[in-house]
């Protein structure tokens, strides 16, 4: 068994203050050797996570009553048609479809999950590795994998779940036009997805932010490592919902990094290795933070400091002078 550090209390603004400190001491003065290799890893770290946000297009007609119902109406009608036609093409695209989707999100999250380790190593460790943490991290970021890869899925088709009745009754709506069921089923489906969504990320956080760390600190496969954090967020809740806002406004800070790095480079910064590399000071703070939020919960993964030189011997007795 692991010893771990006597725990403190639990303080996500304490935890923010000494990662800006070991931000300073290991990244600056600037060196290219050190914040290259480090911009490599933290984009196999965040791969397949930064994602953008999707939006739904529509068009600029209002409703027009006699005009547009007849013709929606016909547009249903061939498309149902044609779909009754064609059902058995349409049902193997789909299923070939779906199948490279989960083949291509798992690959990507086979990626992520070794970048996952890679990152955290060098943060704890203050070293700039590519090779070593990829070998020696290597079964517990199976382990992991197969946590992140089952919460892509439950979060996939659970969303799916939740949009396909939504669309249907939008479809109903549009066509049927406006009543009371469908557009409270639509808001009801509305605050299912978000909450969802957020449940989604909130766990996402807790597996890459603590399970992880807690597998290298431990040497535990990701489910043990996920109840130890489990239990840590429970005892200690305000704390991590302190965390969690506080890291919404740091996602926000890092989009506005972002668009100004690749503004100012002729979108050079919007590329993946550059952009992680320019931003390196914020990437390593985030990682770093959480580590020192562990670190208060007595599950330190940084190095212990080198020791002192030894204490000097005292010095000899000096006899009286005799008289």
């Amino acid at each position: 068994m692991i010893a771990t550090a006597a725990p403190r209390p639990l303080s996500a603004a304490t935890a923010a203050g000494e990662a800006m400190e070991i931000v300073r001491k290991r990244l600056f003065p600037f060196r290219l050797d050190r914040w290259l290799p480090l911009g490599l890893v933290t984009f196999l770290d965040r791969c397949g996570r930064a994602g953008g946000g999707a939006g739904t297009g529509g068009s600029g007609r209002g409703w027009n009553g006699t005009d547009i119902g007849p013709s929606v109406d016909e547009a249903i009608g061939n498309a149902r048609d044609w779909i009754g036609e064609h059902l058995v093409v349409i049902l193997a695209l789909g299923a070939i479809a779906l199948v490279l989707a989960v083949t291509i999100v798992a690959i990507v999250l086979w990626i992520n999950s070794r970048g996952v380790f890679m990152y955290a190593d060098n943060v704890a460790t203050g070293r700039f590795d590519v090779v070593r943490p990829w070998h020696e991290h290597a079964g517990r970021a199976w382990s992991y994998f197969g946590w992140s890869f089952g919460l892509s899925l439950v979060g996939g088709f659970g969303a799916l779940a939740l949009v396909v009745p939504g669309v249907l009754l939008a479809v109903s709506l549009f066509n049927n036009g406006p009543s009371a069921g469908s557009i409270l089923g639509i808001v009801g489906l509305v605050l299912l997805f978000v909450l969802w969504a957020i449940a989604v990320n909130v766990f996402s956080i807790l597996l890459r932010d603590f399970a992880a760390p807690l597998q290298i600190k431990l040497d535990l496969p990701c489910g043990k490592a996920l109840g130890i954090a489990w239990k840590l967020v429970a005892g200690n809740l305000g704390t991590f919902i302190v965390y969690l806002l506080l890291k919404i406004v740091f996602g926000i800070v890092i989009a506005i990094s972002t668009l100004l790095a690749g503004c100012f480079t002729c979108c050079l910064g919007f590329l993946p290795v550059i952009h992680h590399t320019l931003l390196q000071p914020l990437y390593y703070f985030e990682r770093a933070w959480s580590l020192c939020l562990l670190r208060q919960a007595g599950y330190d993964l940084f190095p212990a400091p080198p020791p002192g030189p030894p204490p000097l011997p005292p010095p000899p007795e000096q006899l009286p002078a005799a008289g």
